[in-house]
């Protein structure tokens, strides 16, 4: 025997989740994205499919002309103005790259008899 909640739970979610791939399918097609594929996204994936469309829609319709931050520059903060603009250059005369990749520069030492002995002891 089927309850009619249990009809409830199954058909109203099932029923919304139809409308909204409906309603996509409609939209998407107006704007001139890809009815089918959208609707088929958003009626597979029931709540990240519409956040997914909503997001590419929204990416839809950007219009350079109205972007507010499109004329000003990026602000750097004084205390980095002395770095260099390229983060994989390396700093003069320490051997070890901005990016903290020191193992070159410890096989380099070690290859020159500069690094110290790892035993602890000092033979």
């Amino acid at each position: 025997m089927v309850t009619p909640l249990l009809v409830f739970l199954i058909a109203v979610p099932i029923g919304i989740q139809l409308l909204l791939a409906a309603f996509v399918h409609y939209d998407a097609g107006d704007i001139g994205m890809n009815a089918r594929k959208w609707a088929a996204i958003v009626g597979g994936i029931p709540i990240a499919g519409l956040a997914i469309y909503l997001l590419a829609r929204s990416e839809h319709f950007y219009d350079p002309a109205d972007d507010p931050f499109r004329e000003q520059t990026h602000e750097i903060h004084p205390s980095r103005r002395d770095e260099p603009a390229d983060p994989a250059a390396t700093q003069s005369g320490s051997g070890r790259r901005s990016d903290g990749d020191a193992t070159a520069s410890m096989a380099r030492q070690a290859d020159n008899g500069d690094a110290a002995s790892d035993d602890g002891g000092g033979s």
